[in-house]
């Protein structure tokens, strides 16, 4: 995996109870609710869990590479191994070209918070402008 995952810092706040995405009836509804196309849940998911994380640092794809990295990646996916790649719907033709759309997953990755950090401002002697303070 990418080792520079590593250099990010996020904290796993609360976990939730796992739940079973084979095995039985109740199961696999859960799993066509998550992957709605068929095929595309990974073969070596079994369950889903859903997890409260806080970032310490900020990167792009942070959380969705961090959890990849450790084994366990977002349901709907496609870039970070959780979602297979689905094929595309042919949706007709035109001059003898098959036109096609791709069903994009849906991604279960939800903000529910973001606090920004109000920096502090003291006045710059020179030309009395106002300067942020880290």
């Amino acid at each position: 995996g990418d080792s520079s995952w590593a250099e990010c810092i996020l904290k796993v706040k609360q976990v939730g109870d796992a739940f079973p995405v084979v095995g039985s009836e109740a199961a696999n509804k859960l799993s066509r609710a998550l992957w709605e196309e068929e095929g595309s849940k990974p073969r070596e998911c079994v369950a889903v869990v859903e997890v409260e994380i806080e970032l310490l640092t900020g990167r792009t794809h942070q959380i969705r590479g961090q959890m990849s990295a450790e084994g366990f990646p977002l349901v709907g996916d496609i870039g970070y191994g959780g979602a297979l790649p689905t094929p595309p719907i042919p949706v007709g033709s035109s001059g003898g070209v098959t036109k096609s759309i791709k069903v994009p997953e849906k991604l279960a990755l939800q903000c529910c918070q973001l606090e920004f950090i109000e920096p502090k401002y003291h006045l710059k002697k020179k030309k009395d402008e106002m300067v942020g303070v880290p």
